[in-house]
Formats: structure tokens, C-alpha cells, sequence
């Protein structure tokens, strides 16, 4: 029974899991965020960076919304 409870308890903090990868994630992706801005660099390719995205997007979006 003790070997139940605790694997009840095991179940339930992963269940929190996914939630708390993506804050991390994001988390990641403004400090990607603001050490692109400091390295201020006008090619695009030095501004990419991924969060949600597949090949780096992400970063080209802030950098195009950053020059608008």
C-alpha cells in the first residue's frame, strides 16, 4: 500500500510537468530574446533563435518587429 501511495504521488507531480516545461521554455526563449537585442546585429541569420519554432523564426519575427 505504501509502494502505491507513492507511486500515486510520483504520477501526480509529473502531471505539472508540461505546464512548467513550457514556462521554462519561454522563459529561455526572452533571454534568447534580449541577448539578441544587445548583440544588435542587422544580419538576419545572427537573430534567429527558437522557442515554438522549427528553424529559428522566432528570432527573425523580433528582429523584423524590432525594425518596423
Amino acid at each position: 500500500m505504501k509502494r502505491l501511495n507513492e507511486l500515486k504521488s510520483i504520477l501526480l507531480s509529473l502531471r505539472g510537468l508540461p505546464g512548467r516545461l513550457e514556462q521554462i521554455q519561454n522563459a529561455l526563449g526572452r533571454i534568447e530574446l534580449g541577448q539578441k537585442q544587445v548583440q544588435n546585429s542587422a544580419n538576419l541569420h545572427d537573430n534567429e533563435f527558437k522557442v515554438s519554432s522549427q528553424w529559428g523564426e522566432d528570432g527573425i519575427i523580433q528582429f523584423l518587429l524590432r525594425k518596423i
